[in-house]
């Protein structure tokens, strides 16, 4: 897949902010990114009452004892997933399309606020810094294959009757200050500080 854009967090007070129509308790979070801080706790994307990151040491993170096992490199592209499973009672990390990390402890339901490239709490010790180039969120725990197939095919993901929220490096718009929903559900995110970039190299996720 190609990214042609996307947008940059200054690590410390961008982020962008949705509201989403209900508050699912099993979910599914995906991010196409791009970090430049790995050493500290940068937020990818979270609902307010749970917390999904990325460093350098402990890889991709969850709020319960879910922690990855890969290290992730600075200016390296890619693929963070976090599933809430409340069926299963699990939480689980992939990276790049495998599995990386799994936890128990399912912590608090979420509310329906989201935010993307911060901790809900805004505070800037954990906001991102680097490019988001997509985002995707399920209202439900998506299966290790159809992960693996997001993985491959981000502009065309699996399940799309469960998917709440897109938000794609084509669905930008600087001048309104908003990251457009291209899920069909108005989940529409408002930008606050982060810029668009426009990629002069096409970035490809192999």
């Amino acid at each position: 897949m190609r990214f042609k854009r996307a947008l940059r967090f200054d690590g410390v007070d961008d982020y962008v902010y949705a509201t989403l129509s209900s508050a699912p308790n099993s979910f599914t979070i995906s991010v196409f990114a791009v970090s430049y801080k790995v050493s500290k706790e940068g937020h990818l994307a979270e609902f307010r009452n749970t917390q999904f990151w990325v460093r350098q040491i402990l890889g991709t993170t969850a709020w319960s004892d879910a922690v990855g096992t890969t290290t992730i490199k600075k200016n390296q592209m890619i693929h963070a997933v976090c599933v809430r499973d409340v069926i299963s009672g699990e939480v689980r990390l992939y990276l790049n399309g495998e599995l990386d990390g799994i936890g128990t402890e399912l912590g608090t339901n979420p509310t329906n606020e989201f935010y993307v490239g911060a901790i809900y709490t805004l505070n800037p010790k954990y906001a991102f810094g680097g490019l988001i180039y997509m985002v995707h969120v399920y209202d439900d725990a998506l299966t290790d294959s159809e992960i693996k197939y997001l993985y491959y095919n981000p502009f065309d993901p699996p399940r799309q009757d469960n998917l709440v929220l897109w938000l794609t490096s084509g669905s930008i718009d600087p001048v309104a200050g908003k990251w457009y929903d291209l899920s069909g559900n108005g989940n529409h995110g408002t930008i606050y500080g982060a810029q668009l970039v426009e990629l002069e190299e096409e970035v490809i996720v192999k």
